[in-house]
């Protein structure tokens, strides 16, 4: 039985690689924030206001199993209402200025696809391929982000006379994640069983990929101030990311023999049921050629995308300087 031994196959090695990256990312990000932060706050002195919060909501996946229909719906009309999953936010944010914030935030969610929610009346329509490939994915989500947030309106935390802004915010974000399918009862990573051929010298073109990756999260949002030291924050955000396998799904199948000349039959029979389970629909294989090797398994040419929906609460705990809370109680607003 052969045995890969490709340098971009080694587990190890890719670790090291992606954790490298990620770090050099991090602290690239942090260092443009806080050097934004400091550069601000020295321009005003100390009128700045700086909040901590944490919210709920849901998280959403746009990808190659993720939509409600194939057709090209726009948007929100590709969502499938039976995949929504929850989603949480906690933050630090510092307002500089009547109109501008930066924001940093740890997200966590669930993400989820699954083809057998699509419909599969039409022999051979859109909606039939999808149902019949048959395939699925959950993964739970954190990322860290760093935004910007410019409002619409003239907005303080704490007032009660400038008390409500939308607001829009674009940012960069760096995410881990894990694709995982149901194999028998159990849940089993999609990644190391490299369902569409990734590292094997027949798709030399296909290479592992990163768990940790970067996007880029933009949105809008609503802010309004219960009292003087709460207020209440929606927010809708979408995350462009530059990988196509959050579902583990990008290319065309793999051809069986080709995993099978490099594992253990027990283990490449695990691989080939898993990248390929229009079986379970069609037993008798009467479609068979429509999931056969090199024919389409996903859309390399459409990136992953994902969403995260919030309501949390803010907690002021800095204000704006002596001379300006003096104004404010002057006018008592």
């Amino acid at each position: 039985m052969g045995q890969l031994n490709l340098v971009h196959n080694n587990p190890k090695r890719i670790k090291r690689i992606g954790m490298k990256r990620i770090r050099q990312m991090l602290i690239s990000a942090t260092t443009v924030l806080f050097t934004l932060m400091v550069m601000v706050n020295d321009s005003r002195g100390q009128d700045y206001t700086m909040e901590v919060g944490f919210g709920i909501g849901s998280a959403n996946f746009l990808g190659d199993l993720g939509k409600n229909a194939p057709r090209g719906d726009f948007y929100y009309h590709d969502l499938s209402a039976t995949l929504f999953r929850p989603g949480a936010t906690l933050y630090f944010r510092n307002q500089f200025h009547d109109f501008m914030a930066v924001k940093v935030a740890l997200n966590a969610g669930w993400l989820e696809g699954s083809d057998k929610y699509v419909g599969s009346n039409e022999v051979k329509s859109d909606d039939w391929f999808r149902h019949y490939r048959n395939l699925h994915f959950r993964t739970y989500l954190l990322e860290l982000t760093g935004v910007f947030e410019g409002h619409f309106m003239k907005y303080r935390p704490g007032s009660l006379r400038n008390r409500i802004t939308p607001y829009g915010f674009v940012g960069i974000a760096i995410f881990n994640f894990n694709p995982k399918a149901k194999y028998g009862d159990e849940w089993v990573k999609l990644r190391p069983l490299r369902t569409e051929g990734q590292g094997l010298p027949q798709y030399e073109d296909r290479k592992m990929y990163s768990l940790f990756q970067p996007a880029i999260p933009f949105g809008i949002g609503l802010k309004y101030n219960v009292n003087r030291k709460m207020s209440v924050n929606f927010d809708f955000g979408h995350r462009l990311t530059f990988t196509d396998y959050i579902d583990d799904v990008s290319t065309t199948y793999p051809d069986p023999e080709a995993i099978y000349s490099w594992y253990e039959p027990e283990k490449a029979q695990m691989m080939i049921d898993l990248s390929n389970r229009s079986v379970e629909v069609d037993p008798e294989g009467q479609y068979a050629n429509i999931t056969a090797p090199d024919m389409q398994r996903g859309n390399p040419e459409s990136k992953d995308a994902y969403l995260f929906s919030t309501i949390s609460l803010a907690y002021r705990i800095g204000g704006l300087n002596s001379r300006n809370v003096h104004k404010q109680r002057k006018r008592r607003f």
